[in-house]
């Protein structure tokens, strides 16, 4: 069915162009001598065949010649030749177009119409044959831009410069056109797409004068619309309906009608009218490779015009997203630079407060530095052994205040908090005079029920560790102390356990590719356990199996494709605020980059790079307003990465974190 009427249809294509093709004659008009321009018959072969009517048929660099703001349709480099051999050969009629687009700057084009008599009598005032013959030559100049201005709306300019020769004598003339157009798909039954175009040609008239004869181009204007469908049941088949009025200052007005039916892309018939002559055509395309034949037939002469056009290099999608990508690089280079910058900004503010702050005996403070870097950095060992060593003179300070006043079994108890991170000599002294003083004190019963007393409440809280260091000091004192002995190696027994779960737990997590908790699930465990040489080594290997993870992410991420979801125009317009995000974040206000990113965000959120930045953005004004202590705010930004990305592990240690640090603020205030 679909072979049949496929068929039909080039039948009846047939049909018309007998019917409108009478025998050979030729073009010219009389009472026109002189007010047509040479070069009113256009260009292209395709153009030629459709009749002329070409104001709304946009095809590539022809465009230039019929209306410039048809150039937008040129997708790559373009070169375009026509040639027609007129009047048995005694003239000759060629143009040349070439065409490069701009990508959204626009399509710019250059081209040379050319028009050569040749053989001309040369005689003298009294018609006497004198010398060689002579040769005319009329050659047209054209600069020309197209460019789309919005959505199915174009313009185009062209500017020309005419040029007369006749033996010894020469002019010129400049004119220029301007065009404006308009296409766009159509939801009906009986046309898939329109277009509209209309061109002032000639607005500056090319005049020159020749002796004392002036000529030159009239100015007026064409205009035309152009419709289209596709042939339902076929691969790739659509007809073309279009049709031109075309009138100048000395002329009626003109009637162009072409009709084209083509075949997959590939193949094309046509057929026009031309105002009272009758055109055909065809033509076929291979690859960017177009070549045409149209056939015109006039009151003087029948003739056959012949154009090939020739597309290279690459499309401008192409190149557009090849830009894009080499941008999206620089972006992400600068980005990663920003990052890199400002989280080495913080870890070294954070440092250098931190040691300023335990030079000067400001512990608590000192913690709270060195927490800020491990936040940001849990792999820095200097930060983790500046905390390690405030938290240690914590104990040691708080100790020496209870030994002070002869506290001594929660003396001891701090200061074996103290030693686990600093193993100074004096340290190690004052356990042993608060051992001493333990076992002088008068009432060295009761010392021992507290330090077993504490030690069993340590023990009840799962604090095995420190309830097993606990005993281990009564023991010291009263080695034969049953409840100690017992509970000493209770607790090491849960302390193995404990241990035991956090590398089951990091090690299921590692087989699941959460690499980032189970990296904060060892650092929780390196807490409990300082200087493990099994929780480092397998903090060494899991940074190694996140790199590679990482990696391989990256690749996956540079060959997914995302088709859009929203037409051309809503993708463009969302570049600006994409932009101005840019511009925020590599200044350092992220909460201006926020309300950008997510405007784009929350329209299309395969935007480019979107995502990662805005969580980049959010990632950094926490850290921000945790610096500030404004932790509910800071969480508040966190939890929005888990909206975009809820397996976002570096957020949700953030957030661990941060809530720990409130719950330590909750419990000081209480």
């Amino acid at each position: 069915m679909n072979r049949l009427y496929r068929i039909i249809i080039l039948a009846s294509l047939t049909a018309v162009m007998t019917a409108i093709a009478p025998p050979c004659g030729l073009v010219a008009e009389d009472g026109t001598g002189g007010t047509i321009s040479p070069f009113a018959l256009g260009a292209g072969g395709r153009n030629t065949a459709l009749g002329g009517a070409s104001a709304a048929v946009w095809g590539g660099s022809y465009s230039l010649v019929w209306n410039p703001a048809g150039l937008v349709s040129v997708e790559r480099g373009e070169l375009a030749l026509f040639h027609t051999p007129l009047f048995d050969g005694l003239c000759s009629y060629s143009t040349v177009l070439v065409s490069w687009p701009l990508l959204d700057m626009g399509v710019i084009s250059a081209g040379i119409m050319h028009l050569k008599i040749g053989d001309i009598e040369r005689r003298d005032y009294g018609n006497m044959m004198t010398g060689s013959d002579l040769s005319n030559r009329q050659t047209r100049y054209i600069l020309g831009f197209g460019k789309t201005i919005h959505g199915g709306l174009s313009g185009g300019i062209s500017l020309k410069l005419d040029r007369y020769a006749q033996g010894e004598y020469s002019a010129n003339g400049f004119g220029m056109d301007a065009g404006l157009g308009v296409r766009g798909k159509i939801n009906s039954p009986l046309i898939d797409g329109m277009a509209a175009g209309i061109n002032f040609f000639n607005i500056v008239e090319p005049v020159y004068t020749i002796v004392s004869e002036e000529s030159g181009d009239p100015s007026g204007a064409r205009g035309g619309i152009a419709m289209w469908r596709s042939m339902p049941g076929t691969l790739d088949d659509r007809l073309l309906f279009a049709s031109d009025l075309v009138k100048s200052r000395y002329s009626e007005t003109g009637l162009h009608v072409g009709i084209e039916y083509s075949i997959n892309g590939m193949f094309a018939v046509r057929a026009g009218y031309d105002e009272g002559n009758a055109t055909l055509g065809a033509g076929f395309r291979i690859h960017t490779v177009e070549v045409d034949y149209a056939f015109r037939d006039s009151d003087l002469e029948s003739y056959h015009l012949f154009s090939i056009s020739y597309g290279y290099g690459e499309t401008s999608s192409q190149r557009l997203a090849r830009r894009r990508k080499a941008r999206d690089e620089e972006i992400q280079r600068k980005l990663v630079i920003e990052t890199d910058r400002y989280e080495t900004d913080l870890i070294s503010s954070s440092m250098e407060s931190g040691k300023r702050a335990l030079e000067n005996g400001r512990y608590d403070k000192a913690t709270v530095y060195f927490e800020a870097a491990l936040l940001w950095d849990p792999a820095n060992t200097e930060a983790r052994d500046g905390r390690n060593r405030a938290e240690g003179l914590i104990h040691i300070k708080r100790a020496d205040s209870l030994f002070a006043g002869q506290m001594y079994p929660e003396a001891l108890f701090e200061y074996r908090l103290g030693s686990q991170y600093s193993e100074h000599e004096e340290v190690r002294a004052r356990i042993e005079a608060c051992e001493k003083s333990i076992g002088e004190a008068e009432n060295s019963r009761a010392i021992l029920d507290r330090m077993i007393s504490h030690s069993l409440e340590l023990y009840t809280s799962r604090q095995w560790a420190d309830a097993s260091r606990a005993f281990e000091e009564i023991l010291l004192i009263d080695p034969e102390n049953g409840i100690a002995i017992q509970y000493h190696e209770k607790s090491i027994f849960r302390n193995r356990e404990y241990y035991d779960s956090i590398i089951r737990d990091v090690e299921q997590t590692v087989s699941r590719m959460h690499y980032e908790k189970a990296a904060g699930l060892v650092h929780t465990g390196l807490e409990d356990f300082p200087r493990d040489k099994g929780l480092m080594s397998r903090l060494s290997e899991i940074e190694r199996l996140k790199k590679n993870a990482e990696k391989k992410d990256l690749a996956a991420t540079e060959l997914s494709t995302f088709s859009p979801v929203l037409s051309s125009t809503k993708i463009k317009s969302l570049r600006p605020d994409y932009e101005m995000g840019v511009a925020f974040f590599t200044e350092g206000k992220y909460e201006d980059a926020i309300d950008s990113w997510e405007k784009v965000w929350k329209v299309w959120n395969s935007f480019e790079k979107v995502e990662e930045y805005l969580v980049k953005a959010y990632q950094f004004r926490g850290m921000d307003l945790y610096a500030d202590h404004r932790y509910e705010e800071a969480l508040e930004a966190w939890q929005k990465i888990l909206v975009i990305d809820p397996r976002n592990e570096k957020a949700a240690r953030y957030i661990r974190r941060t809530r720990e640090e409130m719950g330590l603020l909750e419990g000081t205030r209480g």
